[in-house]
């Protein structure tokens, strides 16, 4: 739906309330956070972790792509489709994550269907969670099938409830982030424009208006997570070797910064010797933690991926990481904890 923009700002909180918003009760102890921080206990396939904080039941809850990766008899990437969004919640802080089961999302066509890739963001005015998650009719044994990017809405974040289709087709992985006029902002892959990240943007969560506008351009990538920290927007898009870094002052003109967690610079943490991939982040105050997920049973040669129909190849596990910057360079040493560092 087109509309104007800023026909009506009454609505927009000021950043100062925006930021108090943030409860006490959030925490991260990073230090004791174990490695691998969660294993999906069903399919042991977690990925594309999408976390925020539940102020009602003073817990973290974390939404995920629940790959089959140990299911037998699936051909090819079948075990990326057919997938259901898992849910975790940690009441420690995010040391110990307690499986909870999976989302309940209505379904437009009969017969197993394809979820990825939620993306989970509250509105404060409304006391209502929106979910923005790929939708994919079927399954496929290649990467096929038509991509779009759905609306839920929830009260209390398990039951949702079907809201609208996003007007974008062939399009995956949208992340959403509310920027410093009050607006919200979408960021996705769109993959019939070459991989490339385009985005949308609305008042309310409800109307979006497509701007037809590439960022972070240059480059094919995936998954982009969005978040302030630092006095600036910083975006991480999934390169397939690595997060490439990307830093603004308007969340609109990107510039290139680094790539961290990147295959040649692999953890010494169980499960944590590979490439981090699709991420989140958890800004709290003066620090920030990317939560990642990794294939840690691949091989590669020559930073060349061998390619298995194997469990060891499709299993994942998700892990935790420190944000600092440096020099004006984003960095993250996946085993400063770990060490002792």
């Amino acid at each position: 739906m087109k509309y104007n923009l800023f026909k009506n700002k009454s609505w927009i909180l000021p950043i100062a309330l925006l930021g108090s918003l943030i409860s006490n009760a959030q925490q991260i102890d990073i230090e004791k956070a174990p490695a691998p921080l969660y294993r999906d206990p069903v399919y042991d396939g977690v990925a594309d972790p999408s976390i925020i904080w539940d102020d009602s039941g003073k817990q973290w809850i974390m939404y995920y792509t629940s790959r089959r990766a140990n299911k037998t008899g699936l051909k090819g990437v079948e075990y990326c489709y057919g997938t259901a969004i898992g849910i975790a919640t940690s009441k420690d802080n995010g040391v110990i994550w307690q499986y909870e089961g999976v989302a309940n999302l209505p379904q437009p066509d009969k017969g197993l269907n394809t979820f990825w890739a939620p993306q989970v963001v509250y509105d404060t005015l409304k006391g209502v969670y929106h979910m923005f998650v790929t939708y994919i009719k079927g399954v496929y044994t290649d990467w096929g099938g038509e991509r779009q990017i759905f609306r839920y809405t929830s009260k209390d974040k398990i039951n949702w409830q079907f809201a609208e289709k996003i007007a974008t087709t062939g399009c995956i992985d949208a992340m959403v982030f509310q920027i410093k006029n009050g607006y919200w902002k979408m960021w996705y892959k769109d993959e019939k424009r070459n991989s490339r990240i385009y985005t949308a943007i609305s008042e309310d969560l409800t109307d979006w208006q497509l701007t037809d506008t590439e960022e972070a351009a240059g480059n094919s990538h995936e998954g982009p997570v969005v978040f302030s920290f630092k006095d600036q927007y910083w975006m991480l898009t999934d390169m397939w070797n690595g997060l490439d870094v990307y830093t603004s002052n308007d969340a609109s003109n990107w510039e290139y910064n680094n790539t961290i967690l990147t295959l040649k610079e692999p953890g010494r943490r169980p499960d944590d010797n590979v490439m981090g991939r699709h991420a989140d982040v958890i800004v709290l105050k003066n620090k920030a933690y990317v939560i990642y997920f990794t294939h840690p049973g691949r091989i590669y040669k020559n930073e060349k991926e061998k390619s298995e129909s194997t469990y060891r190849y499709r299993r994942s596990s998700l892990q935790i990481a420190e944000l600092e910057v440096k020099e004006g360079k984003l960095n993250c040493n996946r085993d400063k904890y770990y060490l002792g560092l």
